[in-house]
């Protein structure tokens, strides 16, 4: 999740995973700890990817890590400049390893490109927000993606949280936001909630 969550003025905003700068730290880490020294960092432009990137820079400062491709781009009508990326990287040999901050939706694309242009040979760093993607590992993105290293986090269910969340009923919160969220994640409507009360 993006640091800017983690700013005063979020006071009400509980966070259940870590800001991405651990998540950036411990790619440089593995990245210093193999003795790569070129990389690129490529990201979506928005909170997550910016977020992701940044962190990734600083840590990358830090351990000496040489970036030799940064780029940022968009959610949408991206295609264009995905083109142009994947161009400068297929260039760039002395690029390795690329780093990709997005979600499932935009690393396809760029993935798609990279089929296209025949981008392989380079080992791709996946943030959490597709490393665990079934829709990347589509038979026709195994040229690209073989042998990508994937960041996501330890799971933990909390049975008593989740049946407290279970046995509440919209009738027992109000707001919208919650009778949208109730019917959405139970497939229960409000009428259904006032037969269980």
């Amino acid at each position: 999740l993006s640091a800017e969550l983690a700013g005063a003025e979020f006071t009400s905003f509980f966070r259940t995973v870590p800001v991405d700068t651990f998540q950036s730290q411990a790619m440089a880490e593995l990245i210093a700890h193999y003795g790569w020294t070129c990389v690129a960092v490529i990201g979506v432009d928005d909170w997550y990817g910016r977020s992701g990137v940044d962190a990734f820079a600083t840590a990358a400062n830090e351990t000496g890590i040489c970036i030799v491709l940064q780029e940022l781009f968009p959610v949408h009508d991206s295609e264009t400049q995905i083109q142009t990326m994947i161009s400068q990287l297929k260039n760039m040999g002395q690029v390795q390893i690329i780093i990709l901050y997005s979600l499932s939706p935009q690393a396809i694309k760029v993935f798609e490109e990279a089929v296209k242009q025949g981008l392989t040979g380079r080992t791709w760093i996946a943030s959490d927000g597709w490393s665990e993607s079934s829709l990347i590992l589509q038979p026709r993105f195994k040229p690209i993606i073989q042998g990508a290293i994937g960041f996501g986090f330890h799971t933990h269910r909390f049975e008593e949280f989740e049946k407290h969340v279970t046995e509440m009923t919209p009738l027992l919160r109000r707001g919208a936001w919650w009778n949208e969220f109730w019917e959405m994640e139970f497939k229960i409507g409000r009428a259904s909630c006032r037969e269980r009360v």
